[in-house]
């Protein structure tokens, strides 16, 4: 087994283990000790870069995205589901080229904004075995792309973008929950 291979199999397993502990804690009434635990190990292992993609064209020109986690996880639990919610930071760069009066104009901008990123993990007993259902939500504040003193609205298109990814952000995590649990057997 390769370096990459063992450093991913033991992150699932360490995700795993604490979805396992918290989710038995929580069974028995535990204090919040586990959830703290859990949070501690949540921290060492999510990335702080979350999300990036450079030069992608839209109708104005080209972005660059980046969406950072800026601080520590908190996790609640009950006997239902897992919810993780951790702050980030969005930051898009990008330039808008057009052509006015025949004159080619290639406009520098930016937006920044923060906001909280949450994770809902409902973890199910079926027959074959435990599967997951996974609900990410990102609040986007109203935000502006800053165009050399123009200001262009943006929260509708980063909802959009929101939109058109959350699925596969939701799927690959159900994906790796649901194979961690399949690995150890239940």
């Amino acid at each position: 087994m390769n370096t990459n291979h063992m450093h991913a199999w033991l992150k699932k397993v360490t995700y795993f283990l604490m979805l396992l502990v918290t989710y038995v804690a929580n069974s028995y009434s535990a204090d919040n000790v586990i959830e703290n635990l859990a949070e501690a190990i949540i921290d060492k292992q999510l990335p702080y870069l979350l999300h990036e993609h450079k030069d992608k064209r839209w109708e104005l020109g080209t972005y660059n995205l980046k969406i950072e986690r800026t601080g520590k996880p908190t996790l609640k639990s009950n006997n239902v589901n897992l919810e993780l919610s951790f702050p980030i930071n969005a930051l898009m760069t990008g330039k808008i080229k057009k052509k006015i009066l025949g004159t080619k104009i290639t406009i520098g901008c930016n937006s920044r904004f923060d906001t909280t990123a949450k994770v809902n993990v409902t973890p199910t007993a079926k027959p074959a075995g435990y599967v997951s259902e996974v609900n990410i939500s990102i609040h986007v504040p109203p935000t502006d792309l800053k165009c050399d003193g123009v200001r262009i609205p943006i929260k509708s298109a980063l909802d959009t973008l929101i939109k058109d990814e959350k699925n596969k952000w939701e799927s690959d995590l159900e994906t790796n929950i649901n194979n961690i649990f399949k690995q150890v057997g239940i």
